[in-house]
């Protein structure tokens, strides 16, 4: 067990945020001493932000990042790792796909790779989403030169030096490994 850096990007996660939240704060004294909780507030035109920030006043641990515009996915979790405290982090989006009890087997691993993705075993989504998956898939393997099993859901644990600024990572400089993870139906 050691700290962990948990990051939610949020956006118009008005029906799911206080949940995935307070489910992983269950989840958390189990499988580490410190941790903060990081939620990315990316230009919510919901209520998003209001849960946030009662999220914050309810749980120490609770961080929130609001930005004033969408920004996209990315810039949002940018804006959290660049925020983040300790050195292991992970990231899943908010809707409550990822079971946070996944997350104990992503840390073990953690010790042998820099970054260790989280992938759907069995998807639980429309025939759509496995076929814009697939491409996915191939696109981040042609580009970046990667085997990554599940591109549209990886639920990384990665690990970063506190010594130094936080780049955002790029696949190929880590040792990458992958696990099996619990999928749900968005909710």
């Amino acid at each position: 067990m050691g700290e962990l850096s948990i990051i939610f990007p949020a956006f118009n996660e008005e029906a799911n945020i206080r949940r995935t939240v307070e489910t992983i704060r269950g989840v958390l004294p189990k499988i580490a001493t410190r941790w903060e909780i990081i939620v990315v507030d990316d230009g919510s035109s919901d209520p998003t932000a209001l849960i946030c920030d009662d999220l914050k006043a309810q749980y120490p641990e609770v961080e929130v990042i609001r930005q004033e515009q969408n920004r996209g996915y990315g810039a949002a979790l940018k804006s959290g790792i660049m925020s983040a405290k300790y050195d292991l982090i992970f990231f899943s989006d908010s809707d409550g796909q990822f079971d946070f009890w996944d997350l104990e087997q992503l840390i073990c691993w953690s010790e042998d790779y820099d970054t260790v993705a989280g992938y759907r075993a069995k998807r639980h989504d429309p025939l759509y989403r496995h076929v814009n998956a697939l491409g996915w898939n191939v696109i981040v393997r042609l580009v970046l030169g990667i085997k990554i099993r599940d591109a549209g859901h990886i639920t990384p644990v990665t690990k970063m030096n506190s010594t130094r600024p936080r780049p955002m990572p790029t696949w190929s400089s880590f040792n990458v490994g992958a696990i099996t993870c619990l999928h749900r139906p968005i909710p």
